[in-house]
């Protein structure tokens, strides 16, 4: 097929593979994959109150979890949807910077807002 005769959907994917872009994601600028995080769980998640550090990563269908040590859990880790998180951070050098949890969340698919782990 030339590229001329191409529909744009086609174009736009070779274009993410060409450069490593993704077309789907969850705010890979805020949030970059497998970036050192640090946050506060939300009221209503299992963890204690009080900064926890962990990492990020996106599961499928494009929701964004924090994976942190948690040693009352088989297997010694909890994963938590940002459902389950106050207060976000990320590391950018030696400076941790805000990521705003709503806004963030409001760029996922809505399913991802169910409450699960925690």
């Amino acid at each position: 097929m030339k590229p001329e005769t191409m529909s744009m959907l086609p174009r736009l994917a070779l274009f993410a593979l060409a450069t490593g872009a993704s077309l789907t994601g969850a705010a890979a600028q805020d949030l970059p994959a497998k970036a050192e995080v640090r946050f506060q769980p939300a009221a209503s998640s299992k963890l204690a109150p009080g900064w926890r550090t962990g990492t990020l990563y996106s599961s499928l269908g494009d929701c964004a979890r924090v994976i942190t040590a948690d040693p009352t859990v088989r297997g010694g880790q909890r994963v938590l949807q940002l459902v389950g998180i106050q207060k976000l951070e990320r590391r950018d050098g030696a400076r941790w910077v805000e990521v705003p949890v709503q806004a963030q969340r409001a760029k996922e698919p809505r399913w991802c807002g169910e409450a699960v782990g925690g």
